[in-house]
């Protein structure tokens, strides 16, 4: 038991005389105000969500239909862009048409160049030569990216990516394809940015409100199309803008150029970025990648 000096110490301490009923009654009253217990109850509702959130995104099934709603929505938003590119095209329109198509390859041609020192080390212990793989990714480099987004995406439907052996002669691992296929979707803000602000635009005019333009005539864009092509290129916009600021700060200290870099070397010393977002929303994790080229501070960092 604490003897008397030291408990008149103690209050002291905290400023409180032994006849401060005032401070008592204060203390009492804590965050039992209106406003308070409104936040208090916000803050534990919030705690209930994210743990019936972990619960629910832990659950196998609802895992794989999360991950093949965002594959599936990946192929739709090139689709649409392509979708409304030939309608335009068919309708008289080739001007926008041209721009649409343009603004799809842009992804492709970033990724070309971003790829480029990895892809053709990869081809050169295939070919054996590092001049006929330089050639080869220059003449191939864009239809071989297009064929990886298209298998990838099937290939790994409802499934995290595990290593993997391209035409029987490219070795993949499972951590190089998460990479790329997110690096893939970083790419994807310069293409959903340029076809959010024209399709945008497209639809603008066709509506022309309060006839403000000069009225459009000689082509018809499916409107549920146009619309969800827009909706898609927003989402693809802000899912990469928020990839690279979150996983850029917990991976490379906030730095996004040396963050996309690392991606662009197909994730090289990075643990992939789909083990944070499954710890922070997951009650547990399996890991089901090969962690052995991690770097030790990236796996302290995890």
């Amino acid at each position: 038991m604490a003897s008397p000096e030291s408990q008149g110490e103690n209050r002291g301490l905290l400023g409180i005389e032994d006849d401060s009923s005032d401070v008592i009654e204060d203390i009492k009253n804590y965050r039992t105000d209106c406003r308070s217990r409104v936040k208090d109850g916000f803050s534990k509702f919030k705690e209930k969500a994210t743990n019936l959130q972990a619960q629910v995104q832990s659950v196998d099934t609802v895992a794989k239909l999360m991950m093949i709603a965002g594959r599936a929505g990946f192929i739709y938003d090139y689709v649409s862009d392509a979708g409304v590119g030939v309608q335009l095209q068919e309708g008289g329109n080739p001007i926008w048409a041209k721009i649409v198509f343009f603004f799809m390859a842009i992804p492709y041609l970033l990724l070309y160049i971003a790829l480029a020192p990895v892809a053709q080390s990869k081809l050169m212990k295939v070919v054996g030569n590092r001049r006929a793989s330089i050639i080869l990714w220059t003449t191939l480099g864009i239809p071989i990216l297009f064929m990886l987004d298209m298998f990838f995406n099937l290939r790994f439907l409802y499934m995290l990516p595990s290593d993997t052996t391209i035409c029987g002669i490219i070795e993949l691992t499972g951590v190089e394809i998460f990479h790329y296929m997110k690096l893939r979707e970083i790419a994807e803000f310069a293409e959903g940015l340029g076809q959010l602000f024209l399709q945008g635009y497209i639809w603008v005019r066709l509506q022309n409100p309060w006839h403000a333009f000069p009225e459009v005539h000689g082509f018809n864009v499916n409107q549920w199309m146009l619309l969800t092509s827009i909706g898609f290129s927003m989402k693809g916009v802000k899912d990469a803008y928020g990839f690279v600021n979150e996983y850029s700060k917990r991976q490379m200290g906030g730095s996004k150029v040396r963050f996309v870099q690392r991606m662009a070397a197909l994730g090289e010393g990075l643990a992939p970025s789909t083990l944070y977002e499954q710890v922070s929303k997951q009650k547990s994790v399996t890991i089901t990648f090969d962690l052995s080229s991690i770097s030790m501070s990236e796996l302290r960092a995890l």
